[in-house]
């Protein structure tokens, strides 16, 4: 019975693994977005970007977003990385636009943020949504 079910919690794992992470980046991109309590439509754009030095005191901060959430994009500086743009709809009620913006190198999500645009919005390092995130 015990090896039973180790072979179903195995089994498990794996699909979850695979529904998650397998697919092309812009369809990993929404399923690991949804994992994480958002809720994507669709993908706006799919860009290459090269991440800048993080000398300066706003990509500083930047990256101390992405490190508070466990992600570190300093080693990727002057490096080619995906940048995946999606709109995050998580209340509907709510006229802010939130978009959700996810870096990718090689394979691996590297960092990303939660946003809305505006000067009076906020940004969030990717990480589970909680409750405490007010839109």
């Amino acid at each position: 019975m015990r090896n039973f079910i180790l072979v179903l919690i195995l089994a498990f794992g794996f699909f979850f693994v695979s529904y998650v992470f397998v697919g092309d980046v812009s369809t990993r991109t929404v399923r690991f977005l949804r994992h994480a309590g958002w809720e994507p439509n669709g993908i706006l754009a799919s860009e290459k970007i090269i991440l800048p030095d993080f000398t300066d005191a706003a990509n500083m901060a930047y990256n101390d977003l992405q490190k508070s959430c466990g992600y570190d994009l300093a080693p990727y500086a002057g490096k080619t990385v995906s940048r995946i743009t999606c709109r995050v709809f998580n209340r509907p009620d709510d006229p802010q636009i939130v978009y959700a913006h996810v870096f990718w190198y090689k394979g691996r999500i590297i960092g990303g943020d939660i946003m809305t645009p505006g000067l009076t919005g906020f940004m969030y390092g990717l990480q589970k949504r909680s409750p405490s995130m007010q839109m």
